[in-house]
């Protein structure tokens, strides 16, 4: 039988990667009280073939020797060790324990998506080599080991918002003042409200976007030509209109690059702790997630720009669900001034944060290399 002996902390994603790797008939999990809760969450991710036992944090001697009197139990199978987790403290004394024994170690480094092997199966000699790690993480296994559970929405278009959306990729900028001005007094709750947008002079006159008998309506002109014309019951259209149009945009064109082995949009997750300050009241909700091998890629999609709440709580999302191992993307239609002083601000914010700007146009072939470098990793 082959056992893989995992060491329990704070990062959780090496040992999903190890296990992938090694596929291992039995998971074996050494934690210390500290540890503990993160036991669960391997068991639901990882299977239920499993065994556990507790160490101490900081005596070495001791995890020496109990780690050593567990392999002692499985002479007769294949034990391989999992050195990634653990303070330095246990991950030396756990290392140790194994190599006295003969048996062959392994570590993760994900920073450079390898994992190293550390062969001792000859008495005294150690042969040490790296490979690249080829594995698609799963993103709800992903989001499961830090204790999340994810939900996706129901994104299928009706004909008219597809309508739409084709539309907007094309002629956003004649028209987003004018949707902008709509999307600030916009509210689905009180649709009947004196909300409309009417415009009454310029090549644009006689267009509008207004909720009336009960149903979305959207007539844009241009030098008075009919462009668009939108008709549908209920107020979907017009909630799509303020935003959801956009995302679903940027969320088809990167789905066409077919880089990414999984894509998802219009997630939400279960928050780590409901009673967490409530100053972002949407951090757990995002527009698109990614999976390139073991990093998982968030995309925030703002058809109107960029405001310093939209960094804020993208920070706050990445450190709360997703860890240092992950990038981030912010989409917008048009490129941000880096001239004026607040644009210069938000850049300096960005690039604190390791969050890289791109705008739609830039949704193609050339973003892959900025996909592929991993440097906004923190």
């Amino acid at each position: 039988m082959k056992i893989l002996f995992h060491i329990l902390s704070g990062q959780s994603l090496q040992n999903y990667i190890a296990a992938k790797i090694v596929n291992p008939d039995l998971n074996f999990y050494l934690y210390t009280k500290e540890s503990k809760n993160g036991l669960n969450v391997h068991i639901e991710v990882l299977g239920k073939n499993y065994k556990s036992e507790q160490i101490e944090s900081w005596d070495y001697l001791s995890v020496y020797k109990r780690v050593k009197n567990i392999t002692e139990q499985y002479s007769e199978d294949t034990l391989l060790l999992n050195f990634t987790g653990g303070n330095k403290v246990i991950s030396q004394a756990a290392f140790n324990a194994f190599k006295d024994k003969n048996y062959d170690c392994i570590y993760i480094n994900s920073q450079d998506n390898e994992f190293i092997y550390f062969d001792h199966h000859k008495p005294g000699i150690e042969k040490v080599s790296s490979q690249k790690i080829v594995l698609n993480v799963n993103i709800a296994d992903f989001l499961s080991l830090n204790g999340q559970k994810i939900k996706y929405s129901d994104n299928r278009e009706s004909t008219e918002k597809e309508k739409l959306r084709e539309f907007l990729t094309k002629n956003y900028k004649d028209y987003s003042k004018y949707i902008l001005q709509f999307a600030r007094n916009w509210d689905a709750k009180f649709p009947n409200s004196n909300n409309s947008k009417y415009i009454s002079d310029g090549k644009f006159k006689g267009s509008y976007i207004k909720f009336e008998e009960e149903c979305s309506q959207i007539y844009f002109v241009k030098n008075a030509k009919e462009e668009l014309i939108l008709k549908e019951e209920g107020t979907e259209l017009l909630e799509y209109l303020t935003g959801k149009w956009f995302e679903t945009a940027c969320y088809l064109k990167l789905k066409s690059l077919n880089y990414f082995n999984e894509i998802q949009q219009n997630a939400t997750l279960d928050k780590l702790n409901k009673s967490d300050s409530t100053k972002y009241q949407d951090k757990n909700e995002f527009d698109i997630i990614a999976a390139t091998g073991v990093y998982p890629i968030i995309f925030e999609c703002k058809a109107g720009g960029l405001r310093s709440e939209y960094i804020d709580k993208l920070n706050n999302f990445k450190q709360t669900y997703l860890g240092r191992y992950s990038s981030v993307f912010f989409i917008t239609y048009f490129p941000i001034n880096s001239f004026t002083e607040s644009d210069i601000l938000l850049n300096e914010r960005l690039d604190e944060n390791n969050i890289k700007l791109i705008t739609f146009s830039e949704l193609n072939s050339s973003l892959i290399p900025k996909l592929k470098s991993h440097k906004n990793l923190k």
